[in-house]
């Protein structure tokens, strides 16, 4: 089979910092990330997990509609106003996802590594960083950055800025647990995290 990674990403540039970077953020994951994901769904239940990702998900609204309109597709667009007008209203501030269980409007997922992508920004190599879990190349790097000032939640200081940051932290760690499932299965966890990605 071919190597994918290779073909879409080219040559690991940064294969030496990203293997190290790799291995850091397994041992956070181990030592911080994991016992906290387990006591945090221990107490929570799943019911409470589900509102505060349908609050997060309604709030991130301007990222979806900014990405959307650069991409010039104004149906999802549409949409995406309706989704979020009926959940602020009807769904409790947003804490029940209305729009879709009711409505049949599914959620678009548009941000800004799509608009680069759609720019025809080069993809730039894969890249590593410190507490995220898979890492991305340097395009989607820059989509997250442009992303981080329509998010509202980027606008909350102190205390509200560190609750805000930890419950959505919290509420979305289990996403960094099946890294720790590649370094129990496979030989080279990283080789494979990055041709998975």
């Amino acid at each position: 089979y071919p190597d994918y990674s290779y073909e879409f990403l080219g040559n690991d540039k940064f294969e030496k910092f990203n293997r190290k970077l790799f291995v850091f953020n397994l041992k956070v994951n181990k030592v911080l990330l994991r016992p906290v994901n387990i006591v945090w769904a221990s107490v929570m239940p799943q019911y409470g997990m589900d509102r505060i990702q349908n609050f997060y998900t309604n709030a991130n609204y301007p990222t979806r509609l900014v990405g959307s309109l650069c991409q010039k597709d104004f149906q999802a667009s549409k949409a995406e106003t309706k989704r979020f007008f009926i959940n602020l209203t009807m769904g409790v501030g947003g804490l029940w996802d209305v729009a879709t269980t009711k409505k049949h409007i599914e959620k678009r997922d548009e941000d800004m590594g799509q608009v680069l992508a759609k720019w025809n920004v080069h993809s730039g190599p894969y890249l590593v960083l410190p507490f995220l879990a898979q890492g991305k190349n340097l395009r989607e790097f820059g989509g997250y950055v442009l992303n981080k000032p329509m998010q509202p939640t980027s606008y909350l200081f102190g205390w509200g800025s560190l609750i805000s940051t930890a419950v959505s932290i919290l509420n979305t760690s289990t996403i960094i647990q099946p890294i720790t499932v590649l370094a129990d299965t496979y030989a080279d966890p990283y080789e494979v995290s990055r041709q998975l990605f």
